[in-house]
């Protein structure tokens, strides 16, 4: 009998992931709540169990070194919540994604550049970036064609995000990205920062332009 017993214990399946505490069940449940903003927080807070990195800014600085997610386990209901119907809900997802530095996260990531928002398109194609993935690369010259034509209708982090992306994937600066203009206490720092924002996608228009290998 004992025999038996190994036996039915070696043929037993093996879970992939060890059981979610309670509250991240809770929070599992509540990616499928009805209501948008109870889902973003759940997105908000799955991200930072499931995160390896520590990232910030709007160029997404790295911190640190590599670590072990709080939780294991949880990329793949980030790549379903990558599919929520909120915009951003959708964006924040991708950002879950993108810190848990999982290659099924890259695949869904890219998966968003045929997203029906615009926004949601920019995000991922940036975040492609991180990876030496430049699948995205059309979206961003799109986005920077629209912020030189339309600078009042741009925010400053999107100006930064695309920047810092573009220096990514091409191993090419035109000088240092300033400080965020909204993170600026001084109003003239906020202004030179804006005028030089101005500069650089101005720069990068012209060397898309020229597309070294044309």
């Amino acid at each position: 009998m004992l025999a038996l017993s190994l036996l039915a214990g070696l043929a037993a399946p093996v879970p992939a992931d060890p059981p979610f505490p309670a509250d991240v069940q809770a929070l599992l449940r509540d990616l499928t709540d009805p209501a948008a903003p109870v889902r973003q927080r759940a997105i908000g807070e799955l991200r930072l169990r499931a995160r390896r990195v520590n990232v910030s800014g709007g160029q997404r600085v790295r911190h640190g070194e590599e670590f072990a997610p709080r939780v294991p386990g949880l990329v793949p209901h980030l790549v379903r919540a990558a599919g929520d119907e909120d915009e951003s809900n959708r964006a924040l997802a991708l950002y879950a994604l993108a810190d848990t530095l999982d290659p099924a996260a890259v695949v869904a990531i890219r998966g968003r550049l045929k997203d029906a928002s615009r926004v949601v398109r920019f995000q991922a194609a940036c975040l492609l970036t991180e990876f030496k993935d430049a699948s995205g690369l059309d979206e961003m010259k799109a986005a920077l064609g629209r912020f030189r034509a339309d600078p009042k209708a741009t925010g400053s982090f999107d100006v930064e995000r695309l920047l810092a992306s573009f220096q990514r994937i091409t191993g090419k600066s035109f000088g240092p990205i300033p400080q965020n203009p909204l993170l600026a206490s001084d109003g003239r720092v906020a202004a030179a920062s804006e005028a030089r924002y101005r500069e650089l996608l101005a720069a990068w228009a012209a060397w898309w332009e020229w597309e070294p290998g044309r």
